[in-house]
């Protein structure tokens, strides 16, 4: 068998404030895949991924720092 499959979510709740997504594919031994969240103090974490059987499980993960400006009246 060859097992092969794609998926992907997000969440964006407004009311807690939860954003999150997920993405990820696999062809055979082959998996690749994304997934990021907004942390508690506004930092992005996105980490994307790939694993098979030759290299295992790699990754890569970056950090964006969102900066929001107050508009006070």
């Amino acid at each position: 068998k060859h097992p092969k499959y794609k998926f992907k979510y997000a969440v964006h709740d407004h009311q807690t404030g939860d954003q999150k997504s997920h993405e990820e594919s696999r062809d055979g031994d082959r998996v690749r895949g994304m997934y990021s969240l907004v942390e508690p103090d506004g930092t992005i974490r996105r980490v994307e991924y790939t694993a098979d059987d030759k290299n295992g499980y790699a990754n890569s993960i970056k950090t964006t720092k969102i900066f929001m400006n107050c508009i006070r009246n």
